[in-house]
């Protein structure tokens, strides 16, 4: 996740550079996503299979596992990595990447992402490029994101 005050700065060279701002939620982020670490558990009720001492080993992530967080952002850091985008050093849910010679941002705040480039086109090319990886829902010019409505004039 990023910070209040990164989304913050983001804004400001927005209305600055008289930037588009588009808004994508990436649904199931966290589901799915390869794990690192070796993780058992202990079967759901109702699903007992191999007797009662018997675990499941996980090889994916699920919704409220801690690990879960740390392996969407790694997946997204790597599909982000092939389009040339590089992570902030201040702030690790934070990228920007160069396209047509024209500096482009990301701004990750779990599953929801903001995309400010100079031009709708540069904008569309990271949005298919997202949706050709992940399953993206497309919320188009950001409106309103995290309590705040944003207004571009």
């Amino acid at each position: 996740m990023s910070k209040h005050t990164t989304l913050r700065a983001l804004l400001a060279i927005v209305a600055q550079q008289d930037l588009e701002l588009h808004q994508l939620d990436v649904k199931t982020a966290f589901l799915n996503r390869e794990l690192e670490e070796e993780i058992y558990m202990q079967q759901l009720l109702g699903y007992e299979q191999g007797g009662p001492n018997t675990v499941c080993r996980l090889l994916r992530a699920l919704y409220g596992l801690r690990q879960a967080p740390r392996a969407w952002h790694s997946c997204l850091k790597k599909v982000l990595e092939d389009l040339e985008f590089v992570a902030s050093s201040a702030d690790a849910a934070f990228f920007q990447g160069t396209m047509d010679g024209e500096t482009i941002w990301l701004f990750v705040w779990v599953d929801d992402i903001l995309v400010a480039a100079q031009g709708e086109e540069r904008v569309a090319k990271v949005k298919a490029h997202l949706t050709a990886k992940f399953d993206v829902q497309d919320l188009g010019s950001a409106t309103y994101f995290l309590g705040m409505e944003l207004s571009h004039d």
